[in-house]
C-alpha cells in the first residue's frame, strides 16, 4: 500500500524535510520513504519538499510509521497537521496536533493506534484525529 504525507505547520516551510530525515532513520521504514518535491517558485533557488510518499505492508510498517509520526509530533512546537491519504484512494486522515510535548505514554499510543486504524482501514473517508495536550494559549499565543 502506497500513502501519501504531506505536513502543515505555519511556522515552518521545511517540516516535511524534517519528518522525512526521521522516517528514513527508521530502519522498518528506509528505502521507502520518497519526499514530493514543488517545481521552484520563479526567483526561488530550489524545490521545496511539499509532501512524502511511503511505500508500506500492512501491519508492522504502518504500526512504526505511526510510531515515528507521534515521537516527530513530540519535538514540534505550534500546531502541526499531518494529512495521509491511501493512495488506493480507499482512506484519508488528518491529524491535527498541537501542545502534544507534554502527551503522556498512554495518549500517545493512543493516537498512535488512531493512526493505524484510519491507514489500515478501507473505505473509512476522511477523518480527524485530535491531538491537544497542555494549557490552552493565552491571548499573547503563549
Amino acid at each position: 500500500m502506497d500513502i501519501e504525507i504531506s505536513v502543515s505547520e505555519p511556522d515552518s516551510v521545511d517540516a516535511a524535510n524534517d519528518l522525512y530525515e526521521w522516517l528514513v532513520e527508521e530502519p522498518e521504514l528506509a528505502g521507502r520513504v520518497r519526499l514530493l518535491d514543488t517545481p521552484p517558485a520563479p526567483g526561488t533557488l530550489g524545490p521545496l519538499a511539499e509532501a512524502l510518499r511511503i511505500a508500506l505492508e500492512p501491519g508492522g510498517a504502518v504500526t512504526v510509521l505511526a510510531t515515528v509520526l507521534i515521537a516527530w509530533l513530540r519535538y514540534r512546537t505550534g500546531k502541526v497537521t499531518i494529512t495521509i491519504v491511501n493512495k488506493d484512494g480507499e482512506s484519508k486522515v488528518d491529524v491535527l496536533a498541537e501542545r502534544v510535548k507534554a502527551l503522556d505514554a498512554a495518549g500517545a499510543q493512543t493516537l498512535a493506534a488512531e493512526v493505524v486504524r484510519a491507514v489500515e482501514g478501507p473505505g473509512r473517508g476522511v477523518e480527524a484525529v485530535r491531538a491537544v495536550d497542555g494549557p490552552e494559549p493565552d491571548a499573547r499565543g503563549v
